[in-house]
């Protein structure tokens, strides 16, 4: 029991500060004159995406690379397979006005990237990590790029809800505040939740890849979870979609590229392969499914059982 609690407390620092961080520096930014728009692409954007850096960091700092690994992958399955196909079950998802091809494309590459280096280099080393990293940051310009000319276009940009940056630059040291108690409660949140997924591991026979995939990826998911469902009760699924995508794209590329700069993150084809082969399956079917003008019921149950086919075997095979 107390394990779990650990992992409990570990999930609502990281999601409070990440809530802080994103807050903090959203009213610096403003406050110096920068424009919304460049707000939500970037500090939003790395915002949403603290909890699984944070994790992956700090597990591969304790020489755990398999949390790293584990939680990312996991995660990415979870918010196409879990999320979309739970949204797609609630409301179809329309293929929004500006085309989700840049994203997709962007996010089929890295999976398949991440693919690769399982199957064949059964790591992702430094050299690969820096060009992850170098990749997230090139797909941020070109994406600000395309929401300038969207937004000339009248069209809505899918990877950053930007309307979340909306809001009054609060006092300096206000902000200064929120960022220390961000960064602060993501140090101790990320240690407290690793601590806690390792225990379980031990404490159950289970590996640290197993619990990172299920019970670690599935709670780094939760507020993109809660966000979709949100959004397609209130009939905007194009939302949701939007939030995987940037989500998805952010956690291998942000995530794993930091998380290897620190040290190489070995990947084992049985383990890590098969995650990364059913991640870029899912990535792939998201991509023909839309392609077509929209994700329908149908498409959402077929993610949501590869999904929780995927789970059970991991769970029965652990």
């Amino acid at each position: 029991m107390q394990d779990w609690l650990q992992i409990a407390i570990g999930f609502v620092c990281l999601i409070g500060a990440a809530e802080l961080l994103v807050r903090g520096s959203v009213y610096w930014a403003l406050g110096l004159g920068i424009s919304p728009l460049v707000v939500g692409l970037t500090m939003v954007a790395f915002g949403t995406s603290a909890p699984e850096l944070m994790v992956g960091v700090q597990g591969t700092m304790d020489g755990d690379p398999e949390i790293a690994t584990g939680s990312v992958l996991g995660s990415n399955i979870a918010n196409i397979g879990l999320i979309m196909g739970i949204v797609a079950l609630c409301r179809p998802v329309q293929q929004p006005a500006g085309g989700t091809r840049f994203e997709l494309s962007f996010l089929v590459a890295t999976s398949a990237f991440v693919t690769l280096g399982a199957l064949a280099a059964h790591s992702i080393g430094r050299i690969e990590g820096a060009l992850l990293v170098v990749s997230i940051i090139a797909f941020t310009l070109l994406l600000y790029r395309r929401s300038v000319q969207g937004k000339q276009r009248g069209e809505a940009s899918l990877a950053v809800d930007t309307e979340k940056v909306e809001v009054r630059p609060g006092p300096a040291i206000l902000n200064t505040l929120f960022i220390a108690a961000g960064l602060l409660g993501l140090k101790y949140g990320g240690q407290t939740l690793v601590d806690g997924a390792k225990a379980i591991a031990s404490n159950y026979g289970l590996s640290k890849a197993l619990v990172s995939e299920t019970i670690v990826a599935i709670g780094t998911s939760l507020p993109e979870l809660a966000t979709s469902i949100v959004a397609a009760r209130k009939g905007q699924p194009e939302l949701a979609l939007g939030n995987v995508l940037g989500s998805n794209v952010f956690n291998i590329s942000l995530v794993l590229g930091v998380s290897a700069l620190f040290a190489p993150l070995p990947l084992h084809p049985g383990q890590e392969g098969l995650s990364s082969v059913v991640g870029l399956v899912l990535a792939l079917l998201l991509a023909t499914f839309l392609s077509k003008g929209r994700l329908p019921r149908m498409g959402g149950a077929v993610l949501l059982a590869i999904y929780v086919a995927y789970i059970g075997w991991r769970v029965a095979n652990a």
